[in-house]
């Protein structure tokens, strides 16, 4: 189509943008993956010490980093891979589309992209918009109601029936009866100089009615953030990873949304057990559909598989895992496939 660009040429500012850039928010629909937002961080020495010296021996060379919102993203270009094709391609969209930040959460809903939450210009942001993906244009959601969940960044945001449902992540200090009336707890991180801290607060945004509600929810886990989860049964949410209570973790719980209750922690039983390090800032994936998980094909029961890759623990994460587990997280089984080049984009294939 013509107002389709494709990003295919190496000394475009935009394309290298693409691979340089870090914490943006990815969501695949239709055989392609749509990504938005992040930031590129640049690196530079810079000499300093006596201005009035010539002398370089009376200086020190020290190490900036400065963070750069993309290019493309305040164009309102968003970038899709085109699982196919293996193209890069650049699409121009319209409306009101979110402003530059990173560490945001996207989801597809009714051919939809939903984007929520993440930071951006020193601020955390609770706004939700959505794109339509026929059309490429975005809005920014009003909903009916002034009952919002905190500004946040770092969570998750999943579909679920006609909702999406968000918990946890990274925000501003809450106070004590905000806390209260929404059930939940706020852990203050240390290992940041700031206010910031996390929540384990449970939020559902309906789509046919457009608003906010919290729900109680039991045996939640502690607070939360950096944590990654999936729709891994028909009515369960599988959760992986984070930081708890500013610890990295490597534990899996279970959400039953019917019931509304946290099942787990489920961790290593040993140290020899095959597990993945505790790690945040990874990426989660079914390997199977939801609707299949206890079926039967060719005689056997249908198990879910679960792929996490890369990752950022206490140091980097460059590994790959499958996670094989049945319904009823009673059969689980970690495999490691192979060391996974962080600089690089791969696509897997799976089939069972």
């Amino acid at each position: 189509p013509e107002n389709f660009k494709m990003a295919a040429s190496p000394q475009s500012e935009d394309i290298l943008a693409l691979f340089e850039r870090r914490a943006h928010c990815a969501v695949h629909y239709e055989g392609k993956i749509y990504f938005w937002g992040g930031i590129i961080v640049e690196t530079e020495y810079i000499r300093v010490g006596d201005d009035e010296s010539e002398s370089e021996s009376d200086s020190e060379l020290v190490l900036v980093r400065t963070r750069k919102n993309l290019p493309h993203t305040e164009k309102k270009l968003i970038d899709v891979y085109d699982i196919c094709s293996q193209l890069w391609w650049q699409y121009p969209t319209t409306g009101d589309a979110p402003p530059p930040d990173y560490g945001a959460s996207v989801a597809v809903l009714h051919d939809h992209i939903y984007h929520f939450g993440g930071y951006g210009e020193f601020h955390f942001r609770n706004d939700l918009y959505r794109m339509n993906l026929s059309s490429l244009h975005w809005e920014k959601i009003q909903p009916k109601t002034d009952l919002m969940p905190f500004p946040v960044y770092l969570t998750v945001l999943l579909p679920f029936a006609n909702s999406l449902i968000t918990f946890g992540g990274m925000c501003l200090e809450v106070p004590s009866n905000v806390l209260s009336e929404v059930e939940s707890e706020y852990f203050q991180l240390k290992s940041i100089p700031s206010s910031s801290g996390s929540h384990n607060a449970f939020w559902e945004f309906n789509t046919d009615y457009m608003k906010w509600s919290h729900h109680s929810v039991a045996n939640r886990i502690k607070p939360i953030y950096g944590h990654q989860a999936t729709c891994f049964h028909k009515q369960d949410v599988l959760v992986f990873g984070g930081k708890i209570c500013d610890v990295f973790s490597n534990h899996i719980y279970l959400l039953d949304m019917q019931a509304k209750v946290f099942k787990g922690p489920i961790q290593p039983p040993d140290e020899t057990f095959p597990w993945p390090n505790p790690r945040i800032l990874f990426s989660l994936s079914c390997l199977v559909e939801p609707d299949l998980v206890g079926t039967e094909i060719n005689g056997k029961e249908v198990k879910q598989n679960l792929l996490v890759v890369w990752g950022k623990g206490p140091e980097v994460r460059d590994d790959c895992w499958i996670l094989t587990v049945d319904q009823d997280l009673e059969v689980i089984h970690w495999t490691k496939v192979w060391r996974w080049d962080g600089r690089c984009m791969y696509i897997y294939t799976y089939m069972y």
